[in-house]
């Protein structure tokens, strides 16, 4: 009879890739939640170490799968969601969160830069306007962003829309001076977000 103690060890060892729902579904397995309610002190300890290597390998996953599982996690919980959260909820954000902060400081600066150059632009008007133009479409990725919901996936996703159109622009797509700075503006954006995001993975 093979025991969990050794699944883990070998899933520790040697750690498979796996999606964020496979991820959660297996943590949510493996975890013990009632630990405080074990009377016998052995049983005991063997639980609690065996959550300790369950936290262990959920941590050795990428960051992007690490974050997307826990939020599976707590939406599987249901009505347990305070026990998930109270247990090794504050655990699993320290494993992700930190990993962030960096990510998150980047964004509410280039955030900042990029309020200050697009609202100075604005009120120069005239020519200084394409600037703005450009500065402005980044607002709203910086600020995502910046509040924690950045999502790699679908960021790539966008940038290779936006890349494909700015690729495809030839002497038969008719764009004037604004839909450009916006369009490149963006793609900058994008692009800038994806590599700081990967820098600090």
């Amino acid at each position: 009879m093979i025991k969990l103690k050794d699944i883990l060890s070998e899933a520790i060892t040697n750690p498979k890739e796996t999606n964020p729902n496979e991820l959660a579904k297996t943590v949510l397995d493996w975890f013990d939640f009632y630990t405080d309610y074990i009377d016998d002190g052995r049983k005991q300890r063997r639980a609690i170490q065996q959550n300790d290597s369950t936290l262990e390998w959920f941590n050795s996953h990428p960051t992007d799968i690490k974050q997307k599982a826990y939020k599976m996690m707590l939406s599987q919980a249901k009505g347990d969601k305070s026990k998930i959260e109270g247990t090794f909820g504050k655990y699993l954000k320290e494993q992700v969160e930190p990993m962030n902060t960096e990510f998150i400081d980047f964004a509410k600066k280039r955030l900042e830069g990029a309020t200050k150059i697009s609202d100075n632009a604005k009120e120069k008007g005239g020519p200084a306007m394409l600037t703005h133009y450009h500065f402005v479409v980044k607002l709203p990725y910086y600020e995502t962003a910046a509040n924690g919901e950045f999502d790699i996936d679908s960021t790539k996703d966008e940038l290779a829309s936006y890349t494909n159109t700015f690729c495809n622009l030839d002497e038969n797509v008719e764009i004037d001076q604004i839909a450009f700075q916006k369009l490149v503006g963006i793609i900058e954006v994008l692009g800038e977000l994806i590599i700081k995001y990967r820098e600090i993975k």
